[in-house]
């Protein structure tokens, strides 16, 4: 599954890329939430992400469980509900589709250190997009949000904050296994393919 750098950047790909009149804060909050749980606790993550038989977010649960209609974006609730919705929906689209995005570097290494260069790179990338994305000096929850049981509104705020003020990438010295213009693209086909079917 994506790291939260990732869906903070695939929701700010559709926030560019949407006519839709979304509330970005609460859009970017919705988008993060899944993963501010305990993630160790599996029984946690399968509430928080609607996970079905198969082992994949149940995208139809979600969207009856929340009561949420597609095309109805401007409320901060609705805003960050769609948030919500868009992390899920990330989550499967990589379990379905990420073997299209490969690692294009066959330097001489093992499978581990391939596969931890691949999510170095990849949040490399992620931060460097969504640095400066937002304030959290001003960023309050709407007191008309009611979460899910298993979710804490500091508790998002607080794993928002970190992912944002994360900066220093300075250190990361992993060779490139998969290059920005790569990854980008194919997160651009994903927003696409989303706002096709749901925006």
């Amino acid at each position: 599954m994506p790291g939260l750098s990732t869906h903070i950047n695939f929701a700010r790909l559709v926030l560019e890329r949407t006519a839709a009149s979304f509330d970005r804060v609460h859009y970017i909050l919705g988008c993060v939430a899944p993963d501010c749980i305990n993630l160790s606790d599996g029984q946690v993550f399968a509430q928080s992400h609607f996970i079905s038989f198969n082992r994949v977010p149940d995208l139809d649960t979600f969207l009856n469980t929340a009561n949420i209609t597609i095309n109805i974006v401007a409320s901060p609730k609705a805003s960050f509900l769609h948030g919500y919705f868009s992390h899920l929906w990330l989550d499967r689209y990589i379990q379905q589709q990420g073997h299209a995005l490969q690692i294009v570097n066959n330097l001489e290494m093992s499978e581990t250190e391939k596969s931890v260069a691949f999510k170095n790179n990849i949040k490399r990338y992620d931060l460097g997009f969504i640095k400066g994305l937002m304030s959290m000096d001003t960023i309050e929850f709407d007191s008309d949000i009611s979460l899910y049981h298993f979710l804490s509104g500091e508790l998002i705020l607080t794993r928002l904050s970190e992912i944002l003020n994360f900066v220093d990438i300075s250190n990361d010295n992993s060779p490139t296994v998969i290059s920005e213009d790569r990854y980008i693209n194919y997160l651009i086909d994903a927003v696409d393919i989303f706002l096709a079917q749901f925006v």
